[in-house]
């Protein structure tokens, strides 16, 4: 496909988290990153439901995906960053 955007052989970052940011990580694994930071401008979840957190509210608590699991063990150590707040990305390519 001419045009199409790969990440393969190169330096990604994601910007943003929850299910899109998954599916954007297991999409730059799959093509070949040398290297992938997801940044989260939110803190990290805790592990279990805090008690204002409480049911039927969506439990805002930390997830593993599928993605983040492999790139875990690929890369040696944990992807994501939080409390990240981007103002601009400068660079080339």
């Amino acid at each position: 496909i001419e045009n199409q955007v790969s990440a393969q052989g190169k330096k990604v970052i994601i910007l943003g988290g929850g299910d899109t940011g998954a599916d954007c990580l297991g999409t730059a694994l799959r093509q070949g990153a040398t290297s992938i930071h997801q940044l989260e401008l939110l803190p990290r979840p805790p592990q279990e439901r805090n008690p204002n957190n409480p049911w039927p509210q969506w439990p805002v608590v930390f997830r593993v995906s599928p993605a983040h699991a492999e790139a875990k063990e690929i890369y040696k150590g944990e992807v994501r960053d939080y409390c990240i707040l981007t103002k601009k990305l400068i660079g080339e390519n």
